[in-house]
């Protein structure tokens, strides 16, 4: 018997089956690869909370400008004299205290002279809904409010399930976009970098701060800010 011919159609059809098929293995393996990701850093994260951080915690981070990411949020000139970057927990009490606190003084003190950059840092162990507050923060940063949902987190640390920080971000005048963004966890690969980031440079505890690169480790005073400061050259009176 002669093979049968295909025809066009059945062509057509046949490129459109493998086409899917080449599709599905490669969602599945992106998902896959996603979840190894991770559950990688859900293990590392379990033995820096376990453990109270890394052991010897650097002093200071050469290159640390490769940290400051594109979709990190920040406020202050670019060209600034000197740069803060936070890493935080929005469920951190220290780093409420800081939010709320010291963050405000240097805001008012040294206003232009100083660069407020946000990494996420969130320690699901101790805080189980720090992952879900960051994802939610990036998503508002999205249409440019990510500082509004800062304060209103930090305001109420203990309610930021799924359903409270789309109420807030509602309440702020947030979009439809911000409550599919929070469903789909699509910011996710963002704090996923920035905790990467910081077990990369070794943050011992949340909050942590890059002063130009130097390490402030924990909920430090104005005064502490101050030295740093000047050691980089700034000195307001």
């Amino acid at each position: 018997m002669e093979p049968r011919n295909e025809g066009p159609t059945t062509a057509l059809a046949s490129a459109i089956s493998t086409l899917i098929a080449l599709q599905i293995v490669t969602l599945v393996a992106v998902v896959g690869g996603s979840w190894y990701v991770h559950n990688e850093l859900k293990q590392q994260l379990s033995l820096v909370a376990s453990a109270g951080g890394p052991p010897n915690p650097p002093q200071s981070v050469e290159n640390w400008e490769e940290f400051v990411r594109p979709y990190n949020a920040a406020v202050g000139p670019t060209n600034a004299a000197v740069v803060v970057v936070e890493f935080s927990d929005f469920q951190c009490p220290y780093c409420k205290r800081f939010a709320e606190g010291t963050r405000q003084v240097i805001a008012s003190e040294y206003g232009d002279n100083v660069r407020m950059v946000f990494k996420h840092y969130p320690l699901e162990q101790i805080h189980p809904h720090a992952m879900t507050a960051a994802i939610a923060a990036q998503c508002a940063r999205r249409e440019g409010k990510f500082w509004v949902v800062h304060e209103r987190f930090f305001s109420q640390p203990d309610v930021l399930d799924v359903e409270s920080v789309i109420s807030i971000g509602r309440s702020v005048g947030l979009s439809d976009g911000y409550v599919r963004c929070i469903m789909r966890e699509e910011t996710r690969p963002e704090v996923e970098q920035d905790i990467q980031d910081a077990l990369d440079v070794g943050v011992p505890a949340t909050p942590t701060f890059m002063v130009n690169g130097k390490f402030l480790v924990g909920s430090q005073s104005e005064a502490a800010f101050a030295s740093v400061f000047r050691e980089a050259g700034l000195d307001i009176d």
